[in-house]
């Protein structure tokens, strides 16, 4: 009689989170450990502005569910804290995210206004817990995307 292996005990993951942009566009945050956000990344259809780099930042997610975002653009990349402080990211720097955090693609005019504020027309994007299956089909984004990395580290 061959011996049980026991289960391995479920990771507990934190809930569904989502990028909504200043449009009030909301793109389901996949639960991937690395997700690229650019041109050529999960918010690739939103954005308009041809200062973010393909790559501009990425986003890990550690074992615990935890999030940081690396700025990997050629332009800066920035982070609003739900607090109102401002992060500037730059050359492979990074910083730990929340929800109610907005990550700022490319925060040129953000930056040479001084403020701690998103302005219109900045690639913004907050995150937010979201209920995937509340998301209205015109709200939602598909989990899939070509650019996203196929793999878990």
């Amino acid at each position: 009689m061959a011996a049980a292996t026991p289960r391995a005990a479920p990771v507990q993951r934190s809930p569904p989170l989502s990028l909504r942009s200043q449009g009030g566009t909301v793109t389901p945050l996949p639960d991937l450990d690395v997700v690229d956000l650019g041109r050529r990344g999960l918010l690739a259809p939103d954005i308009t502005s041809p200062r973010v780099s393909r790559r501009q930042a990425t986003l890990l997610r550690d074992e615990g569910g935890n999030l940081r975002v690396v700025a990997q653009g050629v332009n800066p990349t920035a982070v609003l804290t739900c607090r109102g402080e401002l992060v500037r990211l730059a050359g492979g720097s990074g910083a730990d995210v929340e929800v109610g955090d907005t990550i700022v693609l490319c925060p040129g005019r953000m930056l040479r206004d001084g403020g701690a504020r998103v302005l219109d027309g900045d690639e913004a994007y907050t995150i937010c817990e979201a209920e995937i299956d509340n998301l209205t089909v015109a709200q939602a984004r598909p989990h899939t995307h070509p650019f996203l990395p196929a793999h878990r580290l």
